[in-house]
C-alpha cells in the first residue's frame, strides 16, 4: 500500500468525519449523576454525625442528672452531720479540757508539795 497524497488525506479525513452522527442530548450526565450520589452521601454523613452529636448530649445530661442528684442528697443530709460533727467536737472538747484541769491541780498541788518541802529544808538548815 503506498502514501496517499495530501489532497486524498484530507478527502479520506473529510468523509470519515462527516460520518460521524453529530452529538445530540445533555453534556455531563455522569458527572451529574456522580454528584448528585456525592451530595447524597455527604447529606447521609453529616446526619449521622448531627445524630451522634445528641445522643453524646443526652448521655452527657444523664451523667450530669445522675451527680446533682447525688449533691442534692448530699446536701440535704449535709445539716444532720454537721450538727453531730459539732457535737461530737464539744464532748471531746469538754473531756479534754476536763482532763486538762485535773492534770493541772494535780501538778499545781505537787508543785505545792514539793515547793514546801524546799522550803522545809531551808528552815532546818538555818
Amino acid at each position: 500500500m503506498g502514501r496517499y497524497s495530501d489532497e486524498e488525506t484530507e478527502r479520506l479525513l473529510a468523509m470519515a468525519y462527516a460520518a460521524i452522527p453529530p452529538r445530540a442530548g445533555k453534556r455531563g450526565t455522569r458527572n451529574l449523576r456522580r454528584q448528585k450520589r456525592r451530595w447524597f452521601l455527604v447529606r447521609k454523613i453529616r446526619a449521622k454525625a448531627k445524630h451522634q452529636r445528641k445522643m453524646a448530649h443526652f448521655r452527657n445530661m444523664e451523667k450530669r442528672s445522675v451527680r446533682m442528684a447525688e449533691l442534692r442528697e448530699v446536701k440535704d443530709t449535709a445539716a444532720d452531720l454537721r450538727a453531730r460533727d459539732r457535737q461530737y467536737q464539744q464532748e471531746v472538747f469538754r473531756t479534754w479540757t476536763e482532763n486538762l484541769q485535773k492534770y493541772d491541780d494535780a501538778d499545781a498541788e505537787r508543785e505545792l508539795l514539793e515547793g514546801e518541802a524546799i522550803m522545809m529544808k531551808g528552815e532546818s538548815k538555818a
